[in-house]
């Protein structure tokens, strides 16, 4: 059975909810947003590198973002 999804916060963007013992953040409001699968000439795919907060750590990722409308 699947556990209801609880409502911590929320403000005009960004809300967080607890689902269990998940907790997570969740835009509020529609967003566009894209993927960029980039591929060079010998057909590699070229990735980016972040820091992501949540891990502490760089990871590589495909170039993504928001879009504006």
């Amino acid at each position: 059975m699947t556990e209801p999804v609880e409502t911590m916060w929320a403000e005009r963007y960004l809300a967080v909810r607890r689902q269990g013992t998940w907790e997570y953040a969740e835009r509020t409001r529609d967003i566009t947003a894209a993927v960029i699968v980039a591929v060079d000439g010998e057909g590699f795919v070229l990735l980016v590198e972040q820091y992501r907060v949540p891990i502490g750590r760089a990871c590589l990722e495909l170039p993504a973002g928001t879009c504006r409308r």
